[in-house]
């Protein structure tokens, strides 16, 4: 199996590139994850659901893919059994934060990060080995990248 980066997983490189190098497998695992963690509040949303078919078609995702990623139960998958297969592939980096990253950015994307939604992110965090503080400390990255998409909207739509 080829070796990927943190960076190539969670977006970064050309869709040839990512595509060439992770698998099926670890791709869906990882898109499996993100739903399972979304879904921690009893519902994905559609906005969840068209963030990550919007960043997994930016990774070269196919159609193939994208259904199964639909039709995926998150209701019934076991965030643990996940994480764990994540885990013994051989993506390199530090994949563990970058699904960290995405896992909050789906869950925000209906406009909220449900207490459900965090804690799911921090059990994430306890398996992948990290301290969960780190998720707190992406979760505010995420926070101010959203602040400043709101001024700079604010700032190309003025009429001043």
């Amino acid at each position: 199996m080829k070796r990927i980066t943190a960076a190539e997983l969670a977006g970064h490189g050309t869709p040839t590139q990512k595509a060439d190098r992770v698998t099926q497998d670890i791709f869906l695992n990882y898109a499996y994850a993100l739903l399972t963690i979304a879904g921690a509040d009893g519902d994905v949303s559609d906005n969840e659901l068209k963030y990550l078919i919007h960043k997994v078609r930016l990774l070269g995702a196919t159609e193939e893919v994208v259904k199964k990623i639909t039709q995926f139960d998150w209701r019934n998958a076991k965030l643990e059994d996940l994480i764990a297969a994540l885990s013994t592939a051989d993506v390199g980096g530090n994949c563990a934060r970058a699904l960290l990253y995405d896992a909050i950015k789906v869950s925000r994307a209906d406009g909220t990060f449900d207490i459900a939604e965090r804690q799911a992110v921090h059990r994430t965090a306890r398996l992948l080995g990290l301290d969960p503080n780190i998720a707190d400390a992406i979760n505010g990255v995420i926070e101010l990248e959203e602040s400043g998409q709101t001024i700079l909207r604010g700032l190309l739509e003025s009429s001043l």
